[in-house]
């Protein structure tokens, strides 16, 4: 899998706990440090919103408008 990623084959994968609660327990103890420390799996989020962890572009605010005064209309 890690191969995939590193060639492009892949962008991610789902992976899903068969049981909930312990299988969840595991993925986050377990699965996401080992995958951390091989370099696929992200430490922290670029931002705060989902915009900036996607890396999207922050739209124009269609209510305001710039001027040399710096009012709003």
């Amino acid at each position: 899998m890690r191969e995939w990623l590193r060639a492009g084959a892949v962008d991610g994968f789902v992976v899903r706990p068969a049981v909930l609660r312990p299988g969840l327990a595991q993925l986050s103890n377990e699965v996401v440090p080992a995958l951390q420390d091989l370099g696929v799996f992200r430490r922290a989020y670029r931002g705060a919103t989902l915009r900036d962890h996607l890396g999207l572009p922050h739209p124009a605010n269609r209510y305001t408008t710039s001027s040399s005064t710096g009012r709003t209309s």
